[in-house]
């Protein structure tokens, strides 16, 4: 990668910057990620293809909404784009370290209140992705619909059409026809969830 280009996207939202280093980290296995550093200032980065870009729009104004919630710590969103044909996304440095027995205890709590932030709907504003697939969002009334058209029904719909037809989807396509029964007497309420939550998703700050 060009270093010219790390200067260049940090200086729209730090004029003052002048690139030191910019070092790949980990930071999954769709894009690249990078640290961006300049004196003491230390940036996020990650980087992918011009045609990824909604996926890191999505990303930022799902992080933007979480942060809004303040139940649970996620890093700032600086900016996004696209320059010399790259898009990337800026994000707050954080100092992450692996998690322990007490950091996890901590962030079950955190997900405890953030789950306990009310939705006036099920569902998204906008269509976002789940890893690299895409993810119908849009609103709905009842979450039996929801789930039904545009989470389990979408992805059985999808591994059909790239030629799967095993147990796992005759499996759920029966419990599609029965999801009614299975939440019978269950009343859900809409709230707001990280979607994407896994291992790589979830880190600790040295102070916790």
């Amino acid at each position: 990668m060009n270093r010219t280009f790390f200067g260049e996207i940090v200086r729209r939202i730090d004029p003052g910057f002048r690139l030191a280093s910019c070092e790949p980290v980990t930071g999954g296995c769709i894009h690249e990620a990078w640290q961006v550093t300049g004196g003491s200032r230390r940036y996020f980065v990650k980087t992918a293809a011009a045609a990824r870009l909604p996926m890191f729009a999505a990303e930022a104004e799902g992080l933007r909404a979480l942060a809004a919630t303040k139940a649970v710590r996620v890093p700032a969103v600086l900016d996004w784009g696209c320059l010399e044909g790259k898009a990337f996304l800026i994000l707050e440095w954080l100092p992450l370290t692996g998690r322990d027995g007490d950091a996890d205890a901590r962030l079950g709590e955190c997900l405890a209140r953030l789950h306990r932030v009310p939705q006036p709907r099920y569902g998204w504003p906008c269509d976002n992705f789940i890893g690299a697939t895409p993810q119908p969002n849009g609103f709905a009334d009842d979450w039996i619909a929801f789930w039904r058209q545009r989470r389990l029904g979408y992805q059985l719909a999808l591994a059909a059409r790239q030629g799967y037809g095993g147990k796992i989807q005759e499996l759920g396509e029966r419990l599609l026809v029965n999801l009614d029964a299975l939440f019978s007497g269950h009343r859900v309420v809409p709230s707001l969830l990280h979607g994407d939550l896994w291992s790589g998703n979830a880190a600790s700050e040295p102070f916790w």
